[in-house]
C-alpha cells in the first residue's frame, strides 16, 4: 500500500525539500548528461544527515577492460566523483565490487567474449544455437565469478569494476 512508483527527470524530482532520510541510486549517474544537476537534486530531497548510496561503474576499470557502453554518457574515476559529491555530501566511504585481480586469464576472455556478444545483435542467434554441453563448459569457467559481487571497503592496490559511495546530507 505505501509503495509508488513514479516516472520523472533525475534532474528534476517531483518531490518536496529535505523529503527522504535516504537515497539509493545504482547505476544511473553514468546514464545522464546533466549530472551535476541530478546530484544537486539528491541533496535538495535528503534531509539533513540523510544517507545517499551511490554506484556506478569505475571508468578507470571499463577502460583497462576496453568495455565501452553506448549508453554511458560519462563514466567517472574515484576521484573524480569523490570531488563531485564532495561538493554536496560529507562522510564520503567508499566500497568496491567486483575486484578485477582476482578473475583468471580464462575468466577474462569469457566475460570479454559475452560482453562482444552482448554488444553485437547479430550474435544473439547464437543462443539457441550453441550446444548445452558448450553452455556448460563455459559456466564452469565463470563458476566462482557470484562471489564477485560482495561489496568490500576499498583496499589499496585493488582495482573494482564498481564503485560504491555512501555519504551523508552536510
Amino acid at each position: 500500500e505505501n509503495l509508488h512508483f513514479k516516472v520523472m527527470d533525475a534532474a528534476d524530482l517531483s518531490f518536496e525539500d529535505n523529503y527522504f532520510d535516504g537515497v539509493v541510486s545504482f547505476e544511473t549517474i553514468e546514464h545522464l548528461e546533466n549530472y551535476t544537476e541530478f546530484i544537486k537534486e539528491l541533496k535538495r530531497v535528503l534531509r539533513p544527515g540523510g544517507q545517499l548510496i551511490l554506484s556506478t561503474p569505475n571508468a578507470a576499470a571499463t577502460k583497462k577492460l576496453k568495455i565501452n557502453n553506448p549508453f554511458h554518457i560519462k563514466e567517472f574515476s574515484q576521484p573524480e566523483l569523490v570531488e563531485w559529491l564532495g561538493k554536496y555530501f560529507g562522510d564520503i566511504r567508499i566500497f568496491g565490487q567486483r575486484p578485477l585481480k582476482r578473475m583468471s586469464l580464462r575468466q577474462r576472455t569469457v566475460q570479454r567474449m559475452y560482453f562482444v556478444y552482448q554488444k553485437i545483435k547479430w550474435l544473439h542467434f547464437l543462443k539457441n544455437k550453441t550446444p548445452h554441453n558448450f553452455k556448460k563448459a563455459i559456466g564452469e569457467q565463470i563458476k566462482g565469478l557470484e562471489n564477485q559481487f560482495q561489496v568490500e571497503e576499498i583496499k589499496p592496490g585493488k582495482e573494482y569494476l564498481y564503485l560504491i559511495f555512501v555519504s551523508r546530507k552536510k
